[in-house]
């Protein structure tokens, strides 16, 4: 149980950082790319429980108050950092679930083991 509260307090400490330390700031690299992936996965992994899904959108709405981003001669007009990970929940929810199917396998090989 502690370890799944530590897993989803880290998880939402580590993507509010990223939304105002990076995303807000406008300093977001492809870098951020396998972060995000990475991060995704082993969220649902380190809690596997179904409820994991929910946190990509609890992101979301960490993501409502960030500032709108910069008018640039690339981005005439861009959306508010919130619609950006309203997108980004699309695909954040599946890699969690891979997470939890990939728990799902280790727990029930380790059943198997003994």
């Amino acid at each position: 149980m502690h370890a799944r509260l530590l897993a989803v307090v880290g998880y939402l400490m580590v993507m509010a950082l990223l939304v105002y330390a990076v995303f807000d700031r406008g300093d977001a690299g492809i870098w951020v790319l396998p972060v995000l992936v990475t991060l995704q996965v082993a969220v649902g992994f380190a809690i596997g429980r179904w409820w994991a899904l929910v946190l990509p959108v609890l992101v979301v709405l960490i993501a409502v108050p960030a500032k709108d981003p910069p008018i640039t001669p690339e981005s005439a007009e861009p959306f508010p950092l919130f619609v950006t990970f309203a997108a980004m929940a699309i695909v954040a929810v599946p890699l969690v679930a891979v997470g939890l199917t990939l728990r799902w396998v280790h727990d029930r090989r380790a059943l198997e083991g003994l």
